[in-house]
């Protein structure tokens, strides 16, 4: 026999944690599966501003630190694990490398996935100057110079957090940046990042990554942080779920998706990024996963 909780919650970032937290609160089972373990992409966040109510200083890790052990506190569970698909209708399969599981109610709180330029080399040099993470690498390019990809905050954080770190920084995007005043406060103040408009067309290299072509200029460069063309992480879902056409789940108010008793909350759904979002979404949508279990029962 399968194990049964009354919840499983697939991703331990913030809005997953926030979630894990509110279903535990209400006295039900939960348990939260996250392939990488808890913390999502704020494991890779330096200094974590415009947050209230956080101590000046808090990063990324402290702040999932804070959000594991309330959800832990109250009861949740966690465990590392790969979900490959959700079936049938309540109690639902969850099946994961580790076998299956069934879920009275089962919240979808998996982010986005990586960046990518789209281009066909770009595996090529995958850890061997492709990267996506400023404070993981970062460090490996002090002295160097690198690009970041990408228009939404996470690029904008990610080009001011390597400025600190390497010889200079050049931020491509190929539209509008969208920025907080205080990151745009940071770009304006630091010596050593460029901004550049247009698209990467190619990446060259003899093993290790060399140049960066966008439009007709080759740009000289160590590394490559890749921040452009995410998607929401549905892919397990194979489509089970109704999404926009920007690829995030569709759900009503409180994280009720087209599935009566999925849920879902945080950036695979909604499309305002913020930290504090993502925290307040999983919480609501925790309550309300918690709410459909107990009418059901």
């Amino acid at each position: 026999m399968p194990r049964h909780v009354d919840v499983v919650i697939i991703g331990a970032g913030p809005a997953g944690l926030s979630a894990g937290k509110a279903v535990a609160e209400a006295s039900l089972t939960c348990l939260l599966i996250d392939k990488m373990g808890p913390g999502g992409e704020l494991m890779n966040l330096g200094i974590v501003h415009k947050m209230p109510g956080l101590d000046p200083g808090t990063t990324g890790p402290d702040l999932i630190g804070k959000l594991l052990d309330e959800a832990m506190a109250a009861g949740a569970e966690i465990a590392v694990d790969e979900v490959a698909s959700i079936e049938g209708e309540s109690p639902f399969t969850v099946t994961t490398s580790e076998g299956p599981i069934t879920a009275t109610a089962v919240i979808v709180a998996t982010g986005q996935d990586k960046g990518t330029t789209g281009l066909t080399e770009e595996g090529d040099f995958e850890g061997r100057g492709v990267s996506h993470c400023a404070i993981c690498d970062g460090p490996l390019y002090a002295g160097k110079r690198v690009v970041v990809v990408g228009r939404d905050r996470w690029a904008v954080q990610e080009a001011i957090d390597l400025a600190s770190m390497v010889e200079h920084v050049t931020l491509i995007s190929d539209g509008a940046l969208a920025m907080s005043a205080s990151q745009r406060a940071a770009l304006d103040g630091a010596g050593n990042i460029a901004l550049t408009n247009g698209r990467v067309s190619k990446l060259a290299g003899d093993g290790t990554l060399e140049i960066i072509t966008v439009g007709t200029s080759r740009i000289p460069a160590a590394g490559l942080f890749v921040f452009s063309n995410r998607r929401p992480a549905t892919g397990f879902l194979a489509g089970w779920l109704a999404t926009t056409g920007a690829g995030h789940i569709e759900a009503a108010a409180g994280g009720a998706t087209s599935i009566p008793g999925i849920f879902t909350c945080g950036d695979v759904a909604n499309p305002d990024d913020r930290i504090a979002v993502a925290i307040a979404d999983g919480a609501k949508a925790g309550q309300t996963a918690a709410l459909w279990v107990g009418e059901k029962f």
